[in-house]
């Protein structure tokens, strides 16, 4: 049976490879698109989500930080799509078999030494893709492009889990 963080994980998987398609349907124009209060344009967004998830499930293993992601620029939507599948596949194991450490240790990109519960980097994963997902759906508004609905109902509703009438 699946458990809730289980669950949350998959989700959060779901939720980024039906925005990694939403967004492949794009122009480069509109990839490129960028609003006030959004982290950059849709393609960096895109890059920054699979990117800083590659670093919490290797700072979750207890692993070096793999080389950013951002630095190689946008190598496309088969690439991105990939990257997302391997570590939303990795957070789903984690999920499933409990934090591998109660407590994490390393070094910040800033230099900075930090500690912190492996539940607090579990709840920034979850935190950190909705708010930039949120950001994308902005911009696509912005374009009048229909934003990807990428919701718990419609992740419910996809995977029938959801029942309604």
């Amino acid at each position: 049976m699946t458990t809730p963080l289980e669950e949350l994980f998959k989700h959060n998987l779901w939720a980024n490879l039906q925005m990694l398609y939403a967004c492949s349907r794009l122009t480069d124009e509109q990839l490129a698109a960028v609003i006030p209060g959004a982290y950059g344009s849709i393609s960096s967004t895109l890059l920054h989500i699979v990117g800083a998830e590659e670093g919490y499930v290797a700072r979750l293993k207890g692993q070096p930080r793999p080389p950013l992601r951002e630095e190689a620029g946008f190598t496309g939507f088969d690439d991105l799509r990939a990257a997302a599948v391997q570590s939303g596949e990795a957070l789903i194991e984690i999920a499933e078999k409990g934090s591998p450490t109660e407590f994490l240790r390393y070094i910040s990109m800033q230099g900075d030494h930090v500690e912190l519960p492996s539940a607090v980097m579990l709840v920034q994963v979850i935190n950190h893709a909705t708010e930039h997902r949120d950001q994308i759906n902005a911009v696509l508004t912005h374009l009048k492009v229909d934003p990807c609905e990428v919701d718990g109902w419609a992740y419910g509703a996809a995977n029938g889990k959801v029942k309604i009438g």
